[in-house]
């Protein structure tokens, strides 16, 4: 263990749990000085309530009064990271779930759709159904924009039948060789008419 005495110039990092601060970085400095110094979790504990403030602290303290059971300063660290940084993944999550749309297969977005919807707790209604349509690709969205869909996932179905149909009837195959390489141009994809 290297005496905190003989490094005086390093200082753990503080939170306080503003909007502005990053708990990621506070998170990994203040793992690096704990593994630097040796510390064990007890005195991990102390020196990390020392070094939280605002609502990072009263977190802190409301989770870990002095005198509770020590646990892993990993753990809390993750926890704290976990707990600060969901302010900042919901409003990513949020502006994603409003700027989605089809890259790739209609079932791909649909996927990605119903998962954000989840996560984000967003039901059903006319607005969201509206908002899937709106999200796909050009000939799709025309094709459904005039049907009524009473949940996503019916427009889904729809979406991607209708999606599956024009790829067959294209000439296109959807299916993959079982070693496909992405980086290689694959031959076998590509269907000449004649």
């Amino acid at each position: 263990m290297i005496p905190m005495a003989t490094l005086p110039g390093i200082t753990p990092p503080k939170f306080s749990g503003a909007k502005n601060e990053d708990v990621f970085t506070f998170c990994v400095n203040m793992q690096r000085y704990l593994t630097l110094f040796q510390l064990p979790d007890e005195q991990a504990m102390i020196i990390m309530a020392m070094h939280l403030s605002g609502v990072a602290g009263k977190w802190f303290n409301s989770k870990y009064p002095p005198g509770c059971d020590p646990t892993t300063a990993k753990a809390v660290l993750e926890e704290l990271h976990n707990t600060f940084n969901k302010t900042i993944d919901r409003t990513q999550l949020r502006y994603r779930f409003h700027n989605l749309v089809q890259k790739g297969s209609v079932t791909d977005y649909g996927r990605e759709f119903i998962h954000l919807m989840g996560v984000l707790n967003i039901s059903d209604n006319p607005q969201v159904i509206f908002q899937f349509i709106n999200g796909l690709k050009r000939e799709t969205k025309s094709q459904l924009a005039m049907t009524e869909f009473h949940t996503v996932q019916d427009a889904i179905l729809a979406a991607t039948k209708y999606d599956s149909t024009m790829f067959v009837r294209s000439g296109f195959h959807q299916s993959r060789p079982k070693h496909h390489d992405d980086s290689a141009m694959d031959v076998d994809m590509i269907q000449v008419k004649s």
